[in-house]
């Protein structure tokens, strides 16, 4: 059985050393935040763009949905953050035709829809007549599928 430094038993090698790790800095209340330094913080605020003056569902419209979505929660400060990126545009690198869009939001669920419509979802090329009746001719092809009655 492994055991840590002061040699109480632990069930496993990674236990005894986390034993060990938390003898060193001491003991932390469940639910407390780890300490972290002004400096870090003010990094994490700093890492953040401005928000994009273009509206999401022009960017999508000129240059397609986003193939890659960034989020950051900051609960405690209520700052729901989401970057997209379309067309040749990638994280760190953004020569290229392409378009990064940035926008910060009130609560979750206003970033989770932001989410839905950098991807294109709700866009209106999706509901148009068009899309209607394709979707209306391919119920009626899978209405002649075999065992599909």
């Amino acid at each position: 059985m492994p055991r840590a430094t002061d040699g109480s038993p632990h069930h496993s090698l990674s236990r005894a050393r986390l034993h060990d790790e938390m003898t060193k800095t001491g003991p932390s209340r469940a639910g407390e935040p780890p300490a972290t330094s002004e400096a870090a913080g003010s990094t994490m605020a700093e890492a953040h763009p401005p928000d994009s003056t273009e509206n999401i569902h022009d960017v999508v419209a000129q240059h397609g949905p986003a193939h890659t979505i960034h989020s950051h929660h900051d609960h405690e400060a209520g700052h729901h953050h989401v970057t997209s990126y379309h067309g040749e545009h990638k994280p760190g690198h953004t020569a290229g035709d392409g378009f990064t869009h940035h926008s910060t939001h009130g609560s979750h669920h206003e970033a989770h829809k932001q989410h839905g419509h950098a991807l294109g979802i709700g866009h209106e090329a999706s509901e148009s007549p068009e899309f209607e009746s394709g979707e209306r001719e391919g119920a009626e092809e899978a209405a002649n599928i075999p065992g599909m009655k």
